[in-house]
């Protein structure tokens, strides 16, 4: 959604990009002399390409309006739904999903994978289902067995354990799971002394430079 939304009990002011393209923005926005202050920034695609003549496809639109966080969103859901190049197409499997989702009352996280054992993270999760007592998701961080940006793209096996907390949570406590992991590419460089977490992590580099890349459909590896 790139826009912003400024409102209080007398009037709300819409800042919003239409973009059809939804290209890569940076926002800011400050309070100054009793005001805002917004500003917007666009790294430009291909900026190393002599003679680049991209231009911002949209257009920057602002509104007065009566209300809240909602009715902002209406706003943008407006032009979004007609004019936007990324908005789905209907289909029977997205409506599905949208009634499930739309279902939800409230969305968790929880990263305790990470230090705590299964069985504990689960009745912690149980624990906040049953006290809502509506429809939940759940974002899992750390689920992976492998360590954690390590080994990527491979994440499995899955802790021990995950696939009967899952089961649970969803069969028994009338919630909804979403895994959550971070790697999409990998560092060709691991172990040569880049700084980061996996500088210098021989294991890494040693699964990095041998089995992730013999097995990789990607012709390009880029630096993370």
């Amino acid at each position: 959604m790139q826009y912003f939304a400024y409102y209080n009990a007398d009037y709300g002011i819409y800042l919003g990009f239409h973009d059809p393209d939804a290209t890569t923005k940076r926002f800011y926005i400050y309070d100054e002399n009793s005001g805002i202050y917004l500003a917007c920034k666009f790294p430009i695609p291909n900026k190393t390409v002599a003679d680049n003549s991209w231009e911002f496809p949209g257009v920057f639109q602002l509104n007065l309006f009566d209300g809240n966080w909602y009715d902002a969103a209406l706003i943008y859901k407006e032009w979004v739904s007609t004019e936007a190049s990324f908005w789905p197409e209907y289909s029977p499997e997205r409506e599905a999903r949208q009634h499930k989702i739309g279902d939800i009352g409230i969305w968790l996280t929880t990263s305790d994978f990470r230090t705590k054992p299964v069985p504990t993270v689960e009745n912690y999760l149980t624990a906040a289902a049953d006290f809502f007592d509506v429809p939940i998701g759940i974002t899992i961080y750390g689920w992976n067995g492998l360590e954690m940006d390590h080994y990527y793209p491979n994440y499995f096996p899955e802790l021990t354990g995950l696939g009967g907390l899952i089961t649970n949570l969803q069969e028994n406590h009338n919630a909804t799971i979403t895994p959550y992991i971070n790697g999409r590419m990998w560092d060709t460089g691991v172990g040569g002394g880049d700084a980061g977490d996996d500088a210098g992590d021989a294991d890494a580099a040693t699964y990095y430079n041998n089995e992730g890349i013999s097995n990789s459909s990607l012709k390009t590896h880029i630096k993370c």
